[in-house]
């Protein structure tokens, strides 16, 4: 089996299981990923955050955020955190899966974070 589908398998359970709560758990975790391999993606880190925070996304793009960023804070994955130059790698994969998943979904999110900055420096 090789590591995407392992991981996609991990994020299907992750979505699956996906709550409220684990935003929580996610915020107190997230930042010290910005490291290693994750430094190269963080931008879309941060925009599958925001989506799994925002009340007006729809229950799907939520799950699917917090299952793509579980995987990231979540140690012992398909590749544990720890090996080094590695341990990190798949972490990328499940951002890159779940900004995939959410290609249109991120889009316009990334829209109107947009349209409301622009509006609060009206």
């Amino acid at each position: 089996m090789s590591i995407r589908s392992q991981v996609a398998s991990s994020m299907e359970r992750l979505k699956a299981q996906a709550s409220e709560k684990d935003v929580s758990r996610i915020n107190r975790r997230l930042g010290s990923m910005n490291r290693g391999s994750l430094k190269k993606v963080w931008g879309e880190v941060i925009l599958l955050w925001g989506a799994a925070r925002d009340k007006n996304a729809p229950w799907y793009t939520k799950a699917v955020a917090i299952a793509a960023l579980l995987y990231v804070i979540i140690p012992f994955d398909v590749l544990p955190d720890f090996i080094p130059y590695l341990g990190l790698a798949d972490d990328v994969v499940a951002v890159a899966m779940g900004v995939s998943y959410l290609g249109i979904a991120l889009n316009k999110y990334k829209h109107n974070r947009k349209e409301k900055k622009s509006a609060h420096c009206k």
